[in-house]
C-alpha cells in the first residue's frame, strides 16, 4: 500500500473517531442541560470538560497528521504523547507536599490516556479487529495509583501494543548511587528522603536551606543512572528554622 493510500485511510479512521467524539459531547451537554441543581452536575461537567480535552487532542491529531504528509499516525500520536510529557514535567517536578496539583497537570492526564487508547483503537481497526482497553489499574507504577495518577505516583505504559518508556533504563536504581551522588552534592543526608518507583521515578522530600542548595540536590538525583524524572517535595527552610537541623540539634544535646 502506497503512502497516499496509508493517509487517506488513517483519515477515515480518525474521521470516524471525531464523530464518536461529536457524539459523545452532545450526550452529556444535553445531559447536563436537563441537569437541574441535581447531584450529578459535578460529575457530569468534569465529563463534559474532560470529553472536550479528548476532541480538542483529537483534532490536533488530524491537522497534524494532514501537515505531516508522509508521516504515519503512529508517528503522530507518539510524538503528541512525548510533547504533552515534556509540557507536563515541570509541573510534577514542582509539586510539593499541601499543595494542590495544578488543574493543568490532570488535562495533560487526560489527553495521555486519551493518545493511548487512541493508539490501542487505531491498531485494532487496522487488523479488523474491536478494541478492548487494557486494564491500566494493574499495570500501574504503583499498587494505589489511580485511572489518572497522581505526580507522585507516575504511571507507567499500559498495552503490549504500545512501546514502553522504560526502555533501556536498568530495572532498579542503587540505593547506594543515591546515597553517594547526594554526599558528592554536599546534600546533608538527614534532610531529605528519596523513595524510589519503578520505572526510573524518584520522590524526593525534605529540606534544604535555599533554592540553590535544592536545585544542586535535584541536579545530583538526575545525574544518577537510570533516573527518568525526579519529583519533589523539598521545603525551603533556613538552617534557624529548619526541622531537620533542630532534630539533629536536639540529639546532640540529648547524647551529652
Amino acid at each position: 500500500m502506497d503512502t497516499q493510500t496509508d493517509l487517506k485511510r488513517e483519515l477515515e479512521f480518525l474521521r470516524e473517531q471525531m464523530h464518536s467524539s461529536d457524539r459523545k459531547i452532545a450526550r452529556l451537554q444535553n445531559a447536563l442541560d436537563d441537569c437541574d441543581e441535581c447531584l450529578e452536575s459535578s460529575g457530569l461537567t468534569a465529563m463534559l470538560h474532560a470529553a472536550n480535552l479528548e476532541r480538542d487532542q483529537l483534532n490536533r491529531v488530524i491537522m497534524r497528521q494532514v501537515d505531516s504528509n508522509a508521516v504515519s499516525l503512529q508517528a503522530v500520536i507518539l510524538h503528541q504523547q512525548g510533547a504533552i510529557r515534556q509540557a507536563a514535567a515541570p509541573q510534577a517536578l514542582h509539586w510539593q507536599r499541601g499543595h494542590a496539583t495544578p488543574a493543568a497537570y490532570w488535562d495533560a492526564e487526560i489527553r495521555q490516556a486519551y493518545l493511548d487508547n487512541l493508539l490501542g483503537r487505531f491498531h485494532a481497526w487496522q487488523h479488523g479487529r474491536p478494541y478492548y482497553p487494557p486494564i491500566t489499574n494493574a499495570h500501574r507504577a504503583h499498587p494505589l495509583a489511580p485511572e489518572y495518577a497522581h505526580p507522585w505516583y507516575p504511571a507507567s505504559p499500559d498495552g503490549s501494543e504500545q512501546p514502553s518508556s522504560n526502555a533501556g533504563l536498568p530495572a532498579t536504581i542503587s540505593d547506594n548511587a543515591i546515597a553517594d551522588a547526594l554526599k558528592q552534592a554536599g546534600c546533608p543526608p538527614d534532610h531529605l528522603t528519596v523513595i524510589v518507583e519503578p520505572g526510573g521515578f524518584v520522590l524526593v522530600t525534605g529540606y534544604a536551606h535555599n533554592e540553590a542548595e535544592r536545585e544542586q540536590c535535584l541536579a545530583a538525583l538526575m545525574g544518577v543512572e537510570g533516573v527518568r524524572e525526579v519529583l519533589t517535595g523539598i521545603v525551603i527552610a533556613d538552617s534557624a528554622r529548619c526541622p531537620a537541623c533542630q532534630a539533629a540539634q536536639a540529639n546532640e544535646r540529648e547524647g551529652h
